[in-house]
């Protein structure tokens, strides 16, 4: 999930630019220029060297109104909620010198497997391969049922080879393998034991399998593949899931940062000059919505985060309370 990038990047748009032909089709089905006190025309009125176009100014609005908005999300969060970005790592790398399994027509190797989750994916940090040929091999490893990555590399025979992969992957399981027709392997056991650690708000609790793949079915012995890997959890991933409980906010606040523009430019001339008196009385309205909008977002969004399987989000022990006078 590559939301955030593809936001800055202006591969995915939020809120609108009205009579803009790039961004005709935000997903929110909201745009900045529709509220009151803002338009193309205004907007070009206080470009400036560094925002040349009217629609230059807006677009800066709508990035700082969506970083503001997930920094506040960030700042009301924290006192209910811990997040994890690492809540396991495994190194599956025991070879035994004398456990061989012999050459076979098959694709073998491991498979890792984590919890369901909206926030976690597995993170492959390092391979460790060891085959009893000198042979060059095809790594593949599977998102899921998707292959995502192939490394080809040379192998001595006998020779551990360590490959730094650095990947994260967002399926449920990840299948490492090589083939093994013309070479057999180096093995051993795969040690399991009692994942159940970790505590969530919800009250579940697993852990990373890392099982043996034996061409057909998933066991506990090595193929010539270890691993080292991880589930870490995204910050990204959560705000990305919210993201469609934020769109009016975000428009409000795309409001509260034009009006500072306005307020603040430098640019001499009758929209500037006779309009910012106009322009805080918006800024204050626009404030104002932003605030309601927010406070009925933080008043369900305790019981959604507490909803969410996984490790990522530990309840820090405080308790979300709307108080009214």
């Amino acid at each position: 999930m590559n939301c955030l990038n593809d936001i800055q990047c202006g591969r995915r748009v939020i809120i609108g630019i009205r009579n803009y032909k790039e961004c005709s089709n935000p997903e929110s089905d909201l745009f900045i220029n529709d509220l009151p006190g803002i338009s193309l025309k205004i907007a070009a009125q206080i470009s400036s060297e560094e925002l040349k176009t009217g629609n230059e100014v807006l677009k800066k609005c709508i990035n700082t109104a969506i970083k503001k908005v997930f920094n506040d999300f960030n700042l009301k969060v924290s006192p209910y909620f811990d997040f994890n970005a690492i809540v396991q790592t495994r190194e599956v790398n025991n070879f035994s010198d004398s456990t061989i399994i012999p050459a076979a027509p098959s694709e073998r190797g491991l498979l890792l497997k984590r919890w369901r989750s909206e926030l976690s994916q597995i993170y492959v940090e390092e391979l460790y391969i060891k085959v009893d040929s000198n042979i060059t091999l095809d790594v593949k490893l599977y998102n899921g049922d998707i292959l995502q990555e192939t490394i080809q590399t040379a192998f001595e025979a006998g020779v551990l080879k360590t490959i730094r992969v650095d990947k994260k992957f967002t399926a449920e399981s990840v299948k490492i393998v090589i083939d093994n027709t013309n070479t057999a392997v180096y093995s051993n056991q795969i040690s399991n034991w009692n994942f159940q650690e970790c505590g969530t708000c919800n009250g579940n609790g697993q852990g990373l399998v890392v099982k043996g793949w034996n061409g057909s079915e998933e066991n506990n012995t090595m193929y010539g593949i270890g691993v080292k890997a991880s589930v870490r959890c995204y910050e990204e991933n959560l705000l990305c899931s919210l993201l469609p409980r934020m769109y009016f906010f975000i428009w409000y606040q795309s409001g509260v940062e034009f009006m500072k523009e306005k307020i603040y430019s430098d640019r001499v001339n009758p929209i500037t000059t006779f309009t910012r008196e106009r322009a805080r009385e918006l800024l204050e309205d626009y404030q104002d919505e932003y605030a309601v909008q927010y406070s009925v977002f933080v008043k369900n969004i305790y019981t959604y985060l507490r909803s969410l399987k996984g490790e990522c989000l530990t309840c820090n022990g405080n308790r979300y309370a709307q108080i009214h006078p």
